[in-house]
């Protein structure tokens, strides 16, 4: 059963929305929930966070254990639900306006990968889930997220699996490097 995100979680997931709007379009309100595990929509412990429109579900027994000591962890995944809200919006954008806010090519492949979601749900589609292109964008920029509000340039301990984490590692060098919102926080190098 959902219920709200409160207290000092939620100060620091506002913080995070706060960040992350410095970076990208995202919905005037995010709503924050928990939801137990198991549940409906956190069957198992696979699944940390998810999203839609502009609310945000996290597992509620995967934050507990982790916000004191992972915070960086938490950050990843606020982040990584972020840019799916962010993703959603510039899909929704291109089909109303025709307005680009990303390559026609990515916003197509994310509307197909929106359409033919595979959810993280258990170990068997945890490796399809990671290899979506959405999932890769998400991962990605919220690592680049991640490392740049923690200041943690050499890194942050994330709990994503490994291949997820050494993908996400390779697609954030294009992003940096050409991304105007990272910009001016890449040093050049001499």
């Amino acid at each position: 059963m959902s219920e709200p995100i409160t207290g000092t979680n939620r100060a620091f997931f506002e913080k995070c929305i706060a960040y992350a709007r410095r970076f990208m379009l995202l919905p005037q309100t995010v709503e924050l929930y928990y939801d137990d595990c198991p549940s409906p929509r956190f069957p198992c412990a696979h699944n940390a966070a998810e999203s839609a429109g502009n609310k945000i579900w996290f597992n509620k027994q995967w934050v507990y254990e982790r916000i004191g000591p992972h915070r960086e962890d938490v950050a990843f995944y606020l982040f990584h639900e972020l840019r799916h809200l962010y993703q959603q919006a510039a899909i929704g954008l291109w089909q109303v306006k025709k307005e680009l806010r990303e390559p026609l090519m990515v916003l197509r492949a994310w509307r197909n990968d929106f359409t033919n979601y595979v959810r993280n749900v258990d170990a068997a589609t945890q490796e399809q889930n990671l290899r979506q292109d959405i999932e890769r964008d998400a991962n990605a920029y919220a690592l680049i997220l991640t490392i740049l509000y923690f200041n943690k340039p050499n890194g942050v301990r994330l709990s994503l699996p490994t291949p997820a984490l050494e993908q996400a590692d390779k697609d954030m060098i294009p992003y940096l490097r050409d991304r105007d919102e990272f910009k001016p926080y890449v040093q050049p190098k001499p």
